[in-house]
């Protein structure tokens, strides 16, 4: 039976916090995707697409619809050509730069120490140090509600600063990529020096979704929540990290309530002293909206 009942998200997503699936399914191929669409549109029971978990925050009560988890969906990576990929939904991104890395094909080593899968860091355009995944990508596979499938050139797609608009209402199957030619030595290198940079900047000792906020049009969100006094600050188990402001941590057995106010409460105090809204990075699921 591909859905399952009452399953357990806490183990599911990287904050380990949040409480139960109503319904949950982890398709590995297309007609497993579709069979689990299929029933979800005749039951007209809703869902929400998620991957490896890196940039989600479940509520304590759960989610009340299905979860279709694509962790483990079409987990390979097929070279196309001299300087081609093509790359299911499922594996998980440090598979795809390691795997690009070895056979000198420059790209995505700029995104090295991203967590999360292929089709979550498409559908969130994740970038860092100057790259996005949007500069690779050539099309998107995609399957609509009802199961059907579709490619989109990504000149369709609308890539933006973190976001994917042409994507919205689809479930990311693959993605073909296009690289350019260099050797595994410079690109070693260019990871190696990005792995230690992250290390030096960011707190990765604890579990968190990486940065909770976008970058906002001027200056960068950890700057602004430093500058509001708020490094250290605390509510229950859960921590606004000492190291970076943009970062909020599961400290010691924090609810997934706990980490939500310190979100509402930093972007509340940046509005109120620098008069920006900040925009959260880190998608809720199966809270009430507002």
């Amino acid at each position: 039976m591909l859905i399952r009942e009452n399953v357990p998200l806490k183990d599911k997503c990287y904050y380990k916090t949040g409480g139960a699936a109503a319904f949950y399914a982890e398709p590995l191929n297309r007609d497993e995707l579709r069979s689990v669409l299929l029933w979800a549109a005749e039951k007209d029971i809703p869902h929400e697409v998620i991957g490896c978990g890196a940039n989600i925050l479940i509520s304590d009560e759960g989610y009340s619809g299905l979860i279709i988890n694509m962790s483990s969906y079409e987990r390979c990576i097929i070279k196309t050509g001299i300087a081609s990929i093509y790359c299911g939904a499922g594996i998980k991104l440090f598979e795809l730069i390691d795997f690009t890395v070895h056979r000198g094909l420059s790209g995505l080593e700029n995104l090295s120490g991203i967590p999360g899968s292929v089709g979550g860091a498409i559908m969130m355009n994740a970038g860092a140090y100057g790259a996005e995944i949007k500069d690779t990508v050539i099309s998107v596979s995609v399957l609509d509600k009802n199961g059907n499938e579709r490619e989109l050139a990504a000149s369709c797609i609308g890539f933006c600063y973190r976001d994917a608009p042409g994507l919205k209402g689809y479930i990311v199957s693959g993605a073909s990529f296009a690289f350019q030619k260099s050797s595994y030595e410079v690109l070693r290198a260019i990871r190696k020096e990005i792995f230690a940079k992250r290390r030096r900047t960011q707190p990765l000792e604890k579990p968190s979704c990486g940065s909770v906020f976008k970058r906002p049009p001027a200056g960068y969100a950890g700057e602004l929540i430093e500058k509001c006094g708020l490094k250290g600050l605390r509510k229950g188990g859960a921590v606004i990290s000492e190291k970076h402001a943009n970062f909020v941590l599961n400290d010691n057995g924090a609810t997934s309530a706990d980490i939500k106010w310190l979100i509402h409460e930093a972007a509340r105090r940046v509005r109120e002293e620098f008069s920006v809204e900040l925009q959260t990075e880190v998608r809720l699921i199966g809270f009430e909206a507002g």
